[in-house]
């Protein structure tokens, strides 16, 4: 069985070493600001992203589906990579809205 994104991840990890400093993503914040990772960057950030989870979780996430709750953005992106990363398959998702949290 093939581990979900697992061609995502070799894609990222070959970009990294081939060509770090090109940029990957670019998220537009506003009219005149942005935020942005070249492939070495998120392929760090997700690799952080994946350790941490598997080492929160405790046991093979290979397949597991995990939601991943970020509002648009690259720590979106970091995520969703990073989910990969770790052998889960990624769910993306809204976060609550902040509504919803207060009527808890």
């Amino acid at each position: 069985m093939d581990v979900p994104g697992s061609s995502w991840v070799q894609l990222l990890t070959r970009r990294a070493r081939d060509q770090p400093d090109r940029l990957a993503y670019r998220f537009l914040t506003s009219a005149d600001s942005e935020a942005a990772l070249t492939h070495a960057r998120l392929h760090r950030r997700a690799r952080s992203v994946g350790a941490a989870l598997a080492a929160a979780c405790g046991a093979d996430l290979a397949g597991q589906p995990v939601l991943v709750l970020c509002p648009p953005g690259v720590d979106f992106i970091a995520g969703f990579f990073g989910t990969m990363y770790a052998g889960a398959a990624a769910v993306p998702a809204p976060p609550p809205a902040p509504a919803a949290r207060r009527a808890r």
